[in-house]
């Protein structure tokens, strides 16, 4: 019986060394999961545009602030900010893009402002198709949470981003700064 004891202690003493002693590189990738037809990080929804009944359902859910990142005249479906101030939502619309068809600089800043003062309430990020919002994803992650682009990118791929062209320009973005 001492035998068996002492062998138990000595696998435990190993395996509690050698997690102890491994690498804590560990990718800090965030854990996604998925709301209607958005994903979900932390307390953001990164998705596309919603319906008027997905707004609702937000709000019952515990959603209170809707980031619109299209432009002002993209979506003419329905009055999104009329919408989202019936059902008390906090709404901004910041486009992604500026006029001339380029990243904002002063857009993504102004969006991780919002979040990060915001931390305590459950945001929904929205453009079209979950694309800029995905993108906007990026950037926030390389900027404000200290992941590397390699893995900003990743992770923008798992919630959203899915056109390469756009993927190039935000990457080649950030790396210019």
């Amino acid at each position: 019986m001492k035998s068996i004891t002492a062998l138990f202690t000595t696998i435990l003493m190993v395996a509690f060394y050698i997690g102890c002693s491994t690498s804590h590189n560990v990718e800090k990738t965030p854990i996604i999961t998925t709301y209607e037809e958005a994903k979900v990080v932390s307390h953001l929804a990164i998705a596309p545009q919603p319906t008027k009944p997905t707004l609702s359902k937000a709000k019952k859910d515990g959603y209170e602030v809707v980031i619109n990142l299209r432009g002002k005249n993209e979506f003419k479906g329905y009055d999104e900010e009329a919408t989202a101030k019936m059902l008390n939502l906090e709404y901004h619309q910041i486009p992604f893009f500026n006029k001339d068809k380029e990243i904002d600089e002063r857009s993504l800043n102004e969006i991780s402002k919002i979040i990060n003062n915001n931390k305590d309430k459950m945001i929904y990020v929205h453009c079209s198709s979950g694309n800029r919002a995905a993108a906007w994803y990026l950037t926030h992650l390389y900027q404000y949470e200290g992941l590397s682009i390699e893995e900003a990118t990743k992770t923008a791929r798992k919630i959203g981003l899915t056109k390469a062209p756009l993927e190039k320009r935000v990457i080649k973005f950030l790396n210019e700064k």
